[in-house]
């Protein structure tokens, strides 16, 4: 209030000054103005009057003159209006009154003479006299018309500027309390900036976000909490502001009294280049914010992992519902046609038996077709037994076997081609399987035979094992023509196939008998370049490969 107060007197004090020279001037100026015109009235009239009584009276007597007294001041009336503010009077040559008019002016008064003269010596003397008291009567009023304005003007411009004056000040009071309450309370850091970049002010807010006290960074500048990395783009936008350009909020790394840095949002706003303060910063911390969007972020990713699973899931889910169904329906089918199929194929194969011993002498044609019609029935009773063993896969008889002996027993039961060849990779110091024999060859039969079937002008088909964590892995890996990649989803479907004469069941067989024995299957192929089936098979223990 203080300020306001010293100010509100100041202004009432020039508010009284000026009425107070208002007041007085207007009478002063108009007494002067009126006194001078008075004077040089009285003047004028003076020298006419005194004229006159010389042309006419003065010089038609110049003897008699000064003792027509009645005749002068008759004529002296006319010349000089009658009134009580002022009077006239003519004298002789001795100073002596020989003439005067009824008038007699009221003190104070100003007299005006003018000489009487004849022949061109001087013959008397004419004099009037006005009173100053209607001048001054006139000045008093109107030096109380003057005042009672005065003091209306000064009621005026003193309740209008210090009325201004207490809303401004109050206005500006509460534009002060709300920056006040801003800088002080604010959880963002807020700065004044010098033109040379050194601080000027900082809020509270500095020392909790950083761990320094305002105090000893004041005239400090600003580059030295800056990261190195941001140091170059903030001095950018500090000398774009300097030039007045307003700049969008961008983020920059600043220290901590720690040694650390936190991520933060910060605006920069011109205000006066020119002046003490070039600019008011605002720096906001942003770590919680981006360690939540980091957060979220890695969420989003683990719910897409995860979601992206679960429709792993819920496809093989399916795709396992599906061949379920495949084989249900299957079941049904092979009870029968494998019953009724095996009893004439029985026939045949001793049909065919017969015919060769009776005809052990015949020509090769006749054997030729003989043996032909031996291996048709074998692979119809294949067919048959794949079909059965595809919907009712029998519980496994594990054995302890080795691996060498069941593939050169599968070998020697198939017909490779002349121009496939066939190459193994098999270690010596291979621990024995675990399994089924029966099955697992049956494993190895279908693959060694869909890669045989794969390369129909022939190849390299490549037998490979090796052991790893407590299992071996087969490699059955051929160089035909690949399989396409919108097929290997569907590889292990019944009565899917890729083959022209095939019927879908010799990788379903694979995959059950594997996984009947505790092992698991995996296919790689590249259109092209051939394809290779990996089976994972469990080890023999210590004590059962010893037996």
């Amino acid at each position: 209030m203080a300020p306001t107060a010293n100010l509100a007197r100041t202004v009432a004090w020039l508010v009284a000054l000026f009425v107070g020279v208002t007041v007085l001037a207007v009478p002063a100026g108009y007494s002067y103005i009126t006194y001078r015109y008075m004077t040089g009235s009285l003047e004028s009239e003076t020298e006419v009057i005194a004229h006159a009584i010389t042309q006419n009276i003065v010089s038609r007597n110049p003897v008699y003159w000064e003792f027509e007294q009645v005749r002068m001041e008759e004529y002296f009336s006319r010349l000089l209006s009658s009134d009580e503010s002022q009077g006239g009077r003519i004298f002789n040559q001795k100073k002596e009154v020989i003439a005067r008019i009824a008038g007699v002016p009221k003190f104070p008064v100003i007299s005006c003479s003018r000489t009487l003269t004849d022949a061109g010596g001087v013959v008397g003397q004419v004099e009037i006299s006005r009173s100053l008291r209607p001048l001054l009567l006139q000045t008093g009023l109107l030096g109380l018309i003057v005042i009672a304005a005065g003091l209306g003007m000064f009621a005026v411009l003193w309740h209008l500027p210090i009325r201004s004056l207490y809303r401004a000040q109050n206005l500006a009071r509460q534009s002060e309390a709300r920056y006040r309450g801003i800088f002080e309370y604010a959880d963002d850091i807020i700065c004044l900036l010098a033109p040379d970049g050194r601080f000027c002010s900082l809020n509270p807010a500095f020392a909790r976000l950083t761990g320094w006290q305002p105090e000893n960074w004041l005239g400090k500048p600003f580059a030295q909490i800056i990261h190195p990395d941001d140091l170059p783009r903030a001095i950018e936008v500090f000398r774009n502001t300097l030039a007045g350009h307003s700049t969008p909020v961008f983020a920059l790394k600043i220290a901590k009294a720690s040694g650390e840095y936190f991520d933060s949002e910060l605006s920069i706003v011109p205000m006066d280049p020119g002046g003490e303060i070039a600019a008011i910063c605002i720096a906001r911390d942003v770590t919680e914010r981006r360690q939540a969007e980091e957060q979220v972020r890695r969420l989003n990713e683990e719910l897409e992992e995860k979601v992206q699973e679960r429709t792993r899931q819920l496809l093989a889910a399916q795709e396992d519902l599906v061949r379920k169904e495949k084989l249900a329906v299957l079941g049904q089918v092979a009870g029968s046609v494998g019953h009724e199929l095996r009893n004439p194929l029985g026939v045949m194969n001793n049909a065919v038996y017969f015919l060769q011993t009776v005809l052990s002498e015949a020509d090769a044609t006749t054997q030729e077709y003989l043996v032909l019609i031996k291996t048709e029935i074998a692979t119809a009773e294949r067919i048959v037994s794949d079909l059965l063993d595809s919907v009712r896969t029998k519980p496994p008889q594990a054995g302890t076997v080795w691996l060498a002996e069941l593939i050169g027993q599968t070998l020697r039961k198939l017909p490779v081609p002349d121009g496939v060849t066939v190459e193994q990779a098999i270690p010596a110091t291979l621990p024995p399987l675990r399994v089924d024999p029966q099955q697992v060859q049956q494993v190895l039969r279908n693959l060694i035979s869909n890669g045989i079937d794969a390369m129909a002008t022939g190849g390299t088909l490549t037998i490979a094992a090796a052991e790893a964590d407590g299992a071996v892995s087969i490699s059955v890996r051929d160089t035909g023509s690949g399989i396409a990649p919108e097929q290997m989803t569907r590889l292990f479907q019944p009565l899917y196939t890729t083959k022209a004469r095939g019927i879908g069941l010799g990788l379903v067989v694979v995959k059950n008998l594997t996984e009947a024995n505790g092992g698991r299957i995996e296919v790689q192929s590249e259109p092209g370049r051939g394809t290779v089936f990996t089976v994972t098979l469990p080890c023999a223990g210590p004590a059962e490969g010893a037996a």
